[in-house]
């Protein structure tokens, strides 16, 4: 739509239109669980109260009604451990995921009329970085790199000065041997190797 040059509001309107569709059908499957999650532990306490009426016709015979007891328990364990353990965890875990859906549908939204308006490019990425905080980061990271001035390994010595290999390069003779017409000998530098 932004491509045929429709108008953005005309834009919004219609991806607002399909963004409230797309967020009441990812909640159906959330709905589903988060009640089977509701339901289950009343399921459990049924087969409970379904396991103690048993027991109830047992009554005569003493040495039964422990393990009937238990058996009526499990079921109630069933249900509220199926309940905590599985349905409302994933109940969370789609509704978890249907908003993050929605945040991205909504940040392509504002994209695409930000772009349809003619914002300036860096507008629309602030825009769009404050839908997601650790985008954010990344993008602060990202930006302070390409600001900062790279500085070089090895930076150029100041005016003047010679650099260590030049300084390797050329014998230095201490001024003595040169007036008492002594055999040159090389002076340490700090630049220089130990072996030369």
């Amino acid at each position: 739509m932004a491509v045929d040059g429709i108008e953005p509001h005309v834009i919004r309107d219609a991806m607002e239109a399909e963004l409230e569709y797309s967020n009441e059908y990812g909640k159906v499957n959330a709905k589903v669980f988060r009640s089977a999650g509701g339901y289950a532990p009343t399921i459990g306490i049924l087969g409970a109260v379904l396991g103690l009426i048993h027991v109830m016709e047992n009554l005569s015979d003493p040495s039964k009604l422990g393990a009937g007891i238990a058996v009526a328990f499990v079921a109630t364990v069933y249900g509220v451990g199926s309940a905590n353990l599985l349905f409302l965890p994933f109940a969370t875990k789609l509704e978890v995921r249907q908003r993050h859906e929605m945040i991205t549908n909504e940040m392509i939204l504002e994209g695409v009329v930000a772009l349809s308006t003619g914002e300036n490019p860096r507008l629309i990425e602030e825009k769009l970085v404050s839908f997601f905080p650790n985008c954010r980061k990344a993008v602060n990271r990202r930006v302070s790199s390409q600001r900062a001035p790279r500085e070089p390994l090895n930076p150029p010595p100041p005016p003047g000065r010679k650099t260590c290999r030049e300084e390797r390069d050329v014998p230095k003779t201490s001024m003595k041997a040169r007036s008492a017409g002594w055999s040159p000998t090389r002076i340490s530098s700090p630049c220089s190797s130990p072996s030369s």
